[in-house]
């Protein structure tokens, strides 16, 4: 069976047991073109595979490898985190240790070198991919597969740490065993500590390159508002747009100066960045016009938001040293507040590196989708294709015979064009959460005078104001100061929404997604995995968003007035 209804045909003919992969499609729920499912699958572990253009991991395979005693169900609940409520404990399975510490230790000797050399990295370490990047752009004889492989698949010995970049974010996931153990401690010394600790202690980081660019953009708006015909101009016109006037704006030198500046960094970014037909900001910069033009709109910067969410760090520290003062020895040592301390801070580092190495991995996207384009034309003028993105409902293979001339356009004309229906097509319907086993989701229910919209607490704290329903960034920008945004999930281009946001509701997420992490840097609460958010929620609803216990309570339309 599949888990959703309506949506048998995805899986229909699938042999065993799969779970979507979250990490991708918190970023985007539409289904990978064949060219972007190519570069994915030719990057996956054992355990993985595509359906219908999404990724899936199998269950009975990760089930096999854990040490625990899990049924399908939950091995599935556990990749998947299809809820927030707290699982049962985990109950070791004798059996199966030999196998997850043989594959332990083949994963450490695998990682070794790399474990101790990222254990402590600047901010700034893994700035030598983008020249990476460069060298294997302007290299003409890496076709896409090779470029793919130097990137990530095939690091030679000398390469510095910046050029692991894939196997740096497998490393970032250290988090998970210092989330654990910083846990323990707490409940340990602290049993009665506020249920938002754990994350507040581990929020905040500096030097998260998402929310540096969120605050790039700031600056950008703030140097806008000081030059009256460039505002004019952002707030007036449409974003697609405004680029073109500004051109003619001999005031607005400057400004685009600065924007210039802002793409030359971060212009590889997209929305549904993970995907190679996804146009990035650098190609088209509307969407960051846009943005600009939201904080045009706000009246604080994000000196306030951090502020905020420091001081409730700070609250958290000092109630921590309150409820370990009276314990032995801690007014003389303070070993255990260290101690706590210490993992919070190893939680805090690895989270960053996870979301930094990602900013690179974004990176290294764009340059295969400028390859791709490259290609493109040549095929184009040479009568191979006939569509601008035609190329990208091909597959690596193919895209390789039509450059050696054995394929033509005859031979490729139809399985463009079904693909491009069947992917139309799959866009519209979203992905199973599982298949060849079934989970109940989480269903809303009457709370009080309002309906209560159950997900997973990301981001703490408690928001009440009217939500506004985004479902494209790109082109649908009128988040005003203060809503709470709703969207169907969230990558590093929805960052500068955050912003503006008072509080966000995610379709899809998890604790660790792109929402979660920028929502905590922000102290903004933030609650993901609501089914049906952006279906059940309507504009100008108001809404209460309690970002502790992962709920958002739609309000009675008598709150709604008053």
């Amino acid at each position: 069976p599949v888990t959703v209804t309506g949506r048998e045909d995805i899986g229909r003919g699938v042999a065993g047991r799969w779970v979507l992969f979250k990490p991708v499609v918190e970023n985007f729920t539409d289904p990978l073109t064949p060219l972007t499912e190519d570069a994915f699958l030719s990057m996956r572990p054992p355990g993985f595979r595509s359906i219908r253009g999404w990724l899936y991991t199998d269950v009975d395979f990760v089930r096999r490898l854990l040490p625990f005693d899990l049924s399908a169900e939950e091995t599935a609940k556990l990749l998947y985190a299809f809820s927030s409520g707290a699982a049962r404990p985990l109950r070791l399975a004798p059996a199966r240790l030999p196998v997850a510490c043989l594959v332990g230790l083949l994963g450490w000797l695998v990682m070794a070198v790399t474990l101790a050399r990222s254990r402590s990295l600047p901010d700034d370490a893994l700035d030598g991919f983008r020249a990476l990047c460069r060298k294997v752009e302007e290299d003409p004889s890496l076709g896409l597969r090779d470029a793919l492989g130097r990137l990530f698949l095939y690091p030679r010995v000398t390469d510095p740490i910046s050029h692991l970049i894939l196997l740096v974010n497998a490393c970032s996931m250290r988090f998970l065993p210092w989330m654990a153990v910083l846990r323990a401690l707490v409940r340990r010394w602290a049993p009665a500590l506020r249920a938002d600790a754990e994350a507040l202690l581990t929020a905040g980081s500096e030097g998260v390159l998402s929310a540096e660019m969120g605050r790039g953009l700031w600056r950008l708006a703030q140097d806008a508002r000081g030059r009256p015909r460039v505002r004019e101009v952002l707030l007036a016109a449409r974003p697609e747009r405004a680029l073109g006037e500004l051109l003619h704006e001999p005031e607005a030198r400057p400004f685009l100066d600065g924007l210039y500046a802002f793409l030359a960094v971060n212009g590889h970014r997209a929305l549904k960045e993970f995907e190679l037909r996804s146009p990035r900001w650098e190609e088209d910069p509307a969407p960051v016009l846009g943005m600009i033009r939201n904080y045009l709109l706000l009246e604080g910067g994000p000196e306030r938001p951090e502020a905020r969410a420091s001081a409730a760090r700070e609250q958290a520290f000092e109630e921590l040293r309150a409820a370990l003062a009276p314990l032995f020895l801690e007014g003389a040592l303070g070993w255990r507040r260290r101690l706590i301390a210490h993992a919070a801070a190893r939680v805090r580092y690895f989270l960053k590196l996870r979301e930094n190495s990602r900013f690179f991995h974004i990176m290294a996207f764009a340059m295969l989708r400028r390859k791709a384009l490259r290609l493109e034309a040549d095929l184009l003028r040479e009568g191979r294709l006939k569509c601008a993105d035609d190329i990208f409902f091909l597959y690596g293979d193919e895209v390789e015979l039509l450059a050696a001339g054995r394929l033509g356009w005859a031979d490729v004309e139809d399985r463009i064009r079904e693909r491009h229906i069947d992917h139309v097509r799959l866009s519209k319907m979203g992905p199973p959460k599982t298949i060849g086993l079934t989970y109940p989701e989480a269903a809303s229910a009457p709370e009080g005078e309002g309906t209560v919209l159950q997900g997973q607490a990301a981001s703490p704290g408690r928001y009440e104001g009217m939500a506004r329903v985004i479902l494209d960034p790109s082109t649908d920008v009128e988040l005003r100061p203060g809503e709470v945004l709703v969207a169907p999930y969230t990558d590093p281009a929805w960052t500068p929404l955050f912003l503006t946001a008072g509080a966000a509701v995610v379709e899809v997420g998890s604790y660790l997604s792109h929402a979660g992490t920028v929502a905590r840097e922000f102290g903004m609460p933030c609650v993901v995995d609501v089914t049906g958010a952006t279906r059940l929620i309507r504009n100008g609803e108001r809404v209460a968003v309690d970002g502790d216990r992962g709920i958002v309570r739609l309000l009675s339309a008598a709150e709604e007035v008053a």
